[in-house]
């Protein structure tokens, strides 16, 4: 009996811990504000993690409503420009992940995977444990998307 009440709770635990997204949604009123910033922002790192915002925003608005994409792929586009530019590695790992991810959900699996594992070695070799687990995260999203496709035929 102390075993299935355990396997219950746990399973309870899971099954709320899996439909929380990793990027809550942002209220309008903080879409608005970045979108003011990112008018105003210059050529610099902080533009970048405005720009990923907004983009993640949409991705998780998509994923959650089944809402347009938006800007999203521009966003994430012109953040791994700019992190190019100035050799900024956390955001060029970030815009591939946004990239990687808007990616998946138009159908270009294969191409998002590619992306996410390349993010995903340089993580590990990095030794960045949360970094790594939100890849994880992201790869999970997708290849369970493609399994529900394959047990839905």
């Amino acid at each position: 009996m102390k075993h299935c009440l355990l396997f219950f709770a746990l399973f309870v635990t899971a099954s709320v811990a899996w439909g929380e997204p990793l990027f809550p949604l942002l209220p309008q009123k903080s879409v608005d504000s970045l979108n003011t910033l990112l008018s105003a922002s210059r050529q610099d790192t902080n533009r970048i993690k405005i720009l990923l915002a907004l983009s993640t925003d949409l991705i998780t608005r998509h994923e959650e409503f089944d809402s347009d994409l938006g800007n999203a792929y521009a966003y994430g586009k012109q953040a791994e420009q700019l992190s190019q530019q100035l050799h900024f590695k956390v955001g060029q790992n970030q815009s591939t992940c946004v990239l990687g991810r808007i990616e998946a959900i138009q159908g270009d699996r294969k191409r998002a995977e590619q992306w996410l594992r390349n993010v995903l070695a340089y993580y590990t070799k990095q030794g960045a444990k949360s970094e790594q687990a939100a890849t994880w995260y992201f790869l999970g999203q997708f290849m369970s998307v493609i399994a529900k496709g394959y047990l839905g035929r």
